[in-house]
């Protein structure tokens, strides 16, 4: 059994009680994997029954403040707790902008408290019990989608994207599939998003057996899932602190 816990639901605009992007997958050895790390993501660990003790490895997707700004208080406790340190894993094209935001509010040499594992886009990386691969993500800067497999189950995290025919073929038959649905439409497109229209479209078209939809500017409102044409897919709209177990 995977556990799936979402720490934080919103983007950088969103309404306040949805948090930041950030969601912790634990596995059944009780390895913990963060993905993403918006600002308060600390505060949700504790919120929710967690702390930095609990976690194993980080994976960053791209360098937006949504999506990073909770790492220097995960190293801060880190540091403060005594443990090992915090082991990011993000792309060579985000890399430099952790270990520059690591110094600038910590006061520390990154490597001091820090280990950070860049990516490999052409090969499978193997941390403890997670299978990780990933794909470039069509967004306002250089970001990246996640495949995460675990006690035979494959999780698929968008990261902030536009729509991506490539993620079809990325998430073919998961079993999750969290993908940001940051506006009701294209005008999402604007600025580097998708619509949950589009999320609902890749999910169908992967065959995904759970669709999760996350990244809301506001608290999220009915959805329209049109025709599925006698396809079934479930739908999941999570706040902060709730879970699945997959």
């Amino acid at each position: 059994m995977v556990r799936v816990l979402f720490l934080g639901v919103g983007g950088w605009i969103s309404e306040p009680n949805l948090g930041y992007t950030s969601i912790l997958i634990e596995n059944s050895e009780g390895e913990k994997m963060l993905l993403d790390a918006g600002e308060g993501t600390y505060v949700m660990l504790k919120r929710c029954g967690y702390d930095v003790d609990d976690l194993s490895y980080v994976v960053v997707t791209h360098a937006h403040g949504d999506h990073v700004l909770g790492i220097p208080t995960l190293v801060q406790m880190k540091m403060y707790k005594g443990l090992n340190k915090l082991k990011i894993i993000t792309s060579p094209e985000t890399s430099d902008a952790i270990r520059n935001l690591v110094h600038i509010t910590c006061n520390i040499v990154p490597e001091t408290f820090v280990e950070i594992i860049e990516l490999d886009y052409s090969v499978e990386l193997k941390v403890g019990g997670f299978k990780l691969k990933f794909i470039k993500a069509p967004h306002t800067v250089p970001a990246v989608s996640v495949k995460v497999e675990t006690d035979g189950k494959t999780i698929i995290y968008s990261g902030d994207t536009i729509y991506n025919p490539s993620l079809i073929e990325f998430a073919k038959g998961c079993n999750l599939l969290v993908h940001e649905a940051a506006n009701y439409s294209k005008e999402a497109y604007k600025y580097g998003h998708s619509s949950y229209e589009d999320a609902i479209r890749i999910a169908l078209d992967s065959n995904t057996e759970i669709l999760a939809l996350i990244h809301f500017y506001q608290t999220p409102l009915p959805i329209d899932v049109g025709d599925l044409s006698g396809r079934r897919l479930r739908i999941f709209i999570p706040y902060p602190c709730t879970f699945l177990e997959i």
